[in-house]
């Protein structure tokens, strides 16, 4: 076998043991681009996914001599004539010459693409490229054709992985983390907290006379119900909290870093996201919302029980006054008057 071939070899037994350990896609597609880049000996490597409208995002890259590619996720702008756009276009693999131009440096060398091909689709591209008057090597086409078609087989499988995790974790009805994957996750959060000794809140959320919804509307006007509130509450929480649904209409989200204090206020958001506007035909939605945080409980199953006691129906909430629980500021926080929506534990004094 020749050195060429060990190294194709090499770098496919690297992805396959990504692959068989869980990796996700995004870190695949990295250590693709990485192994494409140096079969190549290329300094700028990507891998790209198009979506139905022909629009190529950046999944993976690897790159030692431009500066300014954009980052994985964010859309990759192509001219039709580029090694890309010939991919998408004509769905073979281009080599583009020295100097031609592009939209990340104009002074890049030689250029190849090759698409990626999943189950007859064209899911889409791997692209080296070298800088300055460099040129790629005479048996390039072949070798990133080859790689190209092994690879595409490990992106099914991280895809295929990807999608029963998916289903196993997510709640159909509204896209969020089922009640086994959000209580793993208070699991994990709560036993990080206390070895660190970090803030860590949790709220319920309760859809107010759900059943009457359900009766008189229908389940299908209810299940359109779920699906909106779940929609309202992710709209205003932070991309690092967790949002789930732990059964019917009862829903949660998981604040690491968050004190009892600034849970009360995503609580707030959430309550009043919910009722902002009519939701099919039910003008006026309510939800009742409970908050807790690691000051009134040491364990997962007795956070989530403190923010389900003071889970009450009503307008809104305040707090009543702010205390140092263990080194840290935490809110000591009471329901309002006139039955106030949102509540807290307070933390006894000692």
């Amino acid at each position: 076998m020749s050195a060429a071939l060990l190294e194709e070899h090499a770098a496919l037994q690297e992805i396959a043991a990504m692959v068989a350990r869980g990796a996700a896609l995004e870190d695949l597609c990295a250590r693709v681009a990485e192994s494409a880049a140096r079969l190549l000996d290329g300094e700028v490597a990507l891998v790209l996914r198009f979506d139905e409208s022909g629009r190529g995002h950046l999944v993976g890259r690897s790159m030692s001599a431009i500066a300014n590619y954009p980052s994985p996720g964010e859309e990759l702008k192509f001219a039709p004539a580029s090694a890309i756009g010939t991919v998408l276009s004509q769905r073979r693999t281009a080599r583009v010459a020295p100097r031609t131009p592009s939209p990340f440096q104009r002074d890049l060398g030689e250029r190849i693409a090759t698409p990626l091909e999943l189950d007859g689709r064209l899911w889409g591209a791997m692209a080296v490229g070298v800088a300055g008057d460099r040129a790629l090597g005479p048996d390039s086409e072949g070798r990133i054709e080859r790689f190209a078609e092994l690879v595409t087989l490990a992106i099914g499988n991280a895809e295929a992985r990807a999608q029963l995790v998916a289903r196993a974790t997510t709640d159909p009805l509204t896209g969020l983390a089922n009640h086994r994957a959000f209580h793993e996750r208070l699991q994990d959060e709560v036993a990080r907290a206390l070895r660190y000794a970090r803030p860590l809140s949790l709220v319920v959320i309760d859809v107010d006379r759900f059943k009457a919804i359900n009766d008189t509307a229908g389940h299908q006007s209810g299940d359109a119900v779920l699906a909106e509130v779940a929609r309202r509450i992710v709209s205003v929480t932070r991309t690092d909290s967790l949002v789930g649904r732990l059964g019917g209409d009862e829903f949660a989200v998981l604040l690491p870093e968050c004190d009892g204090a600034t849970a009360l206020q995503v609580a707030e958001r959430a309550r009043l996201a919910v009722r902002s506007r009519a939701i099919g035909s039910h003008p006026c939605v309510t939800v009742s919302v409970g908050v807790g945080d690691l000051g009134c409980a040491a364990t997962p199953q007795q956070l989530l029980v403190h923010a389900r006691r003071r889970a009450v129906p009503g307008q809104g909430a305040r707090p009543r006054r702010m205390r140092a629980v263990g080194g840290h500021a935490r809110a000591g926080l009471t329901s309002a008057p006139a039955g106030a929506a949102i509540s807290g534990r307070r933390h006894r004094t000692a």
